[in-house]
């Protein structure tokens, strides 16, 4: 590498309560690295997508804060080409999936400073569409299907069930023989998950919703839900399920406090309000349970189960009108940023 290397980057420069806004006063600054730290390595950055995660950062809403003008981006995907000292040189011209760190800059640039524990080497024969959304949803599938495992049950329920998270969870129902009951907010996702051949789908906006999913989440025994809207709807779902059940939190896109969870439950049904974080489970996990996922989350892309759909490849410098089409358009599939 010859230094030093310039380069561009989203740059958020304020925190405004209003996201369009926000998203407007995006701007492309620019970066300068004249040597690679010792213990990182620097990856040159093919693609990053957009996440509920990169919104909530833009809000000002998630529990990561970086000094402003910041680079957003908590995902994406590049090549290893340069290494600090205290690294072993294995790691060059490797094709990577990476995190931000909570430091630092974000992924919507073209180069990224990480440490070791912020990379996963990944499959050759993934697309970089496929590499660059790797992480954060099938990894969060991964991780929240295991406590349905570990807990025996038979049976889970999904809000924004059109979601990647949902895609990706039903596809390790399936492979585990487990039901889904699957909760959409328009009656045209609903169709268009009856069409893939997904069951139990129901709409939260229909008149007997709150029957129906209570008598559905009886009927197959469902103890265990997953929110990633907050608001009125994760309390809903607890509300409707049987004794022992447990509502996994994991997502605010409501952007409101849980709602609604009838106290009774929790008091006298045995029912409980947990939260899932993926950057707890990505610092307690090891390299080697973190291939271990990786090889299965492979598996599934290369066999069609599932697949990280992409609605929409932006440039850098398009990254706003990039953004309001990922808003607008969220069961569509992700949109990516190319660098």
């Amino acid at each position: 590498m010859n230094y030093p290397i310039e380069y561009q980057v989203v740059e958020q420069p304020s925190m405004q309560s209003n996201l369009l806004r926000t998203i407007l006063s995006l701007r492309i600054g620019r970066r300068k690295i004249d040597s690679v730290p010792e213990g990182f390595m620097l990856v040159k950055m093919v693609m990053a997508p957009f996440n509920p995660s990169d919104i909530a950062f833009l809000q000002g809403s998630y529990n990561v804060k970086k000094a402003l003008p910041a680079v957003p981006g908590f995902e994406g995907a590049g090549i290893v080409v340069a290494m600090g000292k205290g690294l072993e040189s294995e790691w060059l011209g490797r094709k990577v999936a990476c995190f931000a760190g909570s430091d630092g800059d974000g992924t919507w640039a073209e180069y990224l400073l990480a440490k070791p524990n912020q990379v996963l080497a990944i499959d050759e024969s993934l697309s970089w569409e496929q590499a660059a959304t790797f992480l954060v949803n099938p990894f969060t599938a991964h991780a929240m299907f295991a406590l349905a495992i570990d807990a025996g049950i038979g049976c889970i329920a999904l809000n924004a069930a059109g979601s990647r998270v949902a895609e990706w969870m039903r596809a390790f129902a399936n492979r585990n023989k487990l039901e889904t009951i699957n909760i959409v907010r328009k009656a045209e996702v609903k169709d268009q998950l009856i069409n893939r051949g997904v069951k139990n789908v129901l709409v939260s906006n229909d008149e007997h919703f709150a029957e129906e999913l209570q008598r559905i989440a009886h009927d197959l025994d469902c103890r265990m839900a997953f929110d990633a809207l907050g608001g009125i709807p994760g309390g809903q779902m607890l509300n409707a399920m049987p004794r022992n059940s447990r509502l996994i939190v994991y997502g605010g896109l409501s952007n409101q406090p849980l709602g609604e969870v009838d106290v009774l439950g929790l008091i006298f049904k045995g029912k409980k309000v947990e939260g899932f974080d993926l950057n707890q489970w990505w610092a307690k996990s090891s390299m080697a349970d973190k291939q271990l996922v990786a090889a299965e989350i492979a598996e599934l892309i290369h066999d069609g189960s599932v697949l990280n759909q992409i609605s929409q490849i932006v440039d850098l410098k398009d990254v706003a009108s990039g953004l309001r089409h990922y808003l607008g358009h969220m069961s569509e599939g992700k949109v990516l940023l190319r660098m």
